[in-house]
């Protein structure tokens, strides 16, 4: 989310070292992100959902393994 508001940002011509804050107000009901930069600057990019019918995980003690399907 963060890398599309990102993308977002610099495709207007504005530099990523310009934003001080980020504030992101996702609604899954329109797959949308809306964000406010710098307290003024705002916009929204698509925000998609990911469903998950099931996974399982091994872990090894140094690692997890995560499979899903």
């Amino acid at each position: 989310m963060i890398a599309r508001v990102k993308k977002a940002w610099t495709s207007s011509g504005k530099k990523i070292g310009d934003i001080k804050t980020m504030e992101l107000y996702i609604k899954p009901e329109e797959s949308a992100v809306y964000y406010v930069i710098n307290g003024t600057e705002t916009g929204a990019v698509a925000f998609f959902t990911l469903a998950i019918i099931s996974f399982s995980s091994i872990s090894n003690g140094t690692e997890t393994i995560i499979t899903f399907r």
